[in-house]
């Protein structure tokens, strides 16, 4: 995403949520750092890549292999960055690769069909309402956007898991999905470890 595009805040949040990550972050193209910028206010220990041409070095890759939990990335628009960013992801990844693209992203085409062949998605995030990724104007996207999520064979089930992230950017309020649990069975005592003393 050049700085002609920005991210819009709510995005990392959603994919955080809905797949309860947990562990380290390495992205490998982010230019601006905007992604980095996300993930890091909601505590992930990360690292990024502003250089365009280092994506495509081999050796870029085998130097982080194995070092971080997810390879996270925004391929919106590049096809390219897309598959090289999905087929070393998943070879270096501890958990999983995640890319934010468009839902044709799913297109079969020739380049891709190793990757979907072999790695299956284990989870999609259809996001609702289309983020604006314009810096400028009010356009949004004309192509409906989702997280794809391949995880390690080992940790997926078999099928896709696809979450709709309907009213994603919404100002939503912070509460734990224990506290969610607790009120939706009428039991609004904390779990021990929640309750403050009193003083």
């Amino acid at each position: 995403m050049s700085s002609f595009y920005n991210l819009p805040q709510g995005i990392v949040k959603t994919l955080v949520n809905d797949q309860r990550l947990n562990g380290s972050v390495f992205i490998p193209m982010d230019r601006d750092n905007v992604l980095e910028k996300q993930f890091t206010s909601l505590g992930f220990k990360t690292a990024s890549n502003c250089d365009e041409q280092a994506v495509y070095d081999d050796a870029f890759w085998v130097t982080n292999d194995k070092k971080y939990d997810y390879v996270v990335c925004v391929t919106i628009g590049d096809r390219e960055l897309a598959d090289h960013v999905c087929n070393w992801g998943v070879l270096i990844a501890k958990k999983a690769v995640i890319v934010l693209d468009r839902v044709t992203f799913l297109e079969p085409v020739k380049k891709r069909r190793d990757l979907l062949e072999n790695h299956k998605i284990s989870n999609m995030i259809v996001l609702n309402p289309r983020p604006q990724y314009r810096a400028m104007g009010t356009t949004k996207d004309s192509v409906t956007s989702c997280w794809f999520t391949f995880k390690r064979k080992q940790d997926w089930a078999d099928g896709t898991h696809i979450s709709f992230a309907v009213d994603w950017n919404a100002c939503k309020p912070d509460v734990s999905s224990d506290a969610i649990h607790r009120i939706r069975e009428g039991n609004d005592n904390p779990v021990k470890g929640e309750q403050q003393k009193a003083g």
